[in-house]
């Protein structure tokens, strides 16, 4: 009886070494996601405020895949989307600034809310967007948003 009861604490032993082990891996892989989600949300957010598409490259997987209709599937195609929303901007004179809100970081989802301002002379709105992809391969991998439309904001009174 003595030696079972042994091999059953032994047993019991063992099982709860793997799960700690287990457990703390799994605890080292959300942080370094969220280290790696951070760092790829940061690099957005530099692309889209000075209008720089070129650092997509290490934002987004090649294959990336788009649940928003309005957007080709591809690399190509979200950089594509951005140099037209670039053009726009630019040929308005609207001056458009990106700020993060939040990220939030659940296994390999991330989800930006981010809040832009848009600034033409006298004229000033806001939009809010939120964007949420999954990681893939230390890039954004495939992409879900909602985004809110401009509306405007009272203009700051003279100080």
């Amino acid at each position: 009886m003595k030696r079972s009861s042994l091999n059953f604490f032994a047993l019991a032993a063992a099982v709860l070494n793997l799960a700690a082990a287990l457990g703390t891996h799994a605890g080292a892989a959300t942080l370094d996601n969220r280290e790696l989600a951070n760092r790829l949300v940061a690099q957005f957010v530099e692309a889209e405020n000075t209008m720089n598409v070129a650092l997509f490259d290490k934002i987004f997987l090649p294959n990336y895949i788009q649940h928003n209709p309005d957007v080709a599937p591809g690399l190509a195609g979200v950089k594509q989307a951005f140099v037209d929303e670039f053009k726009q901007l630019k040929a308005a004179h609207i001056v458009a600034h990106t700020t993060v809100e939040n990220v939030l970081v659940d296994g390999d989802i991330v989800v930006l809310r981010q809040l832009t301002t848009l600034d033409k002379g006298a004229k000033h709105y806001e939009a809010r967007e939120i964007d949420e992809w999954r990681i893939v391969d230390g890039h954004f991998g495939e992409h879900w948003d909602s985004d809110s439309a401009p509306h405007p904001v009272a203009s700051p009174s003279p100080g």
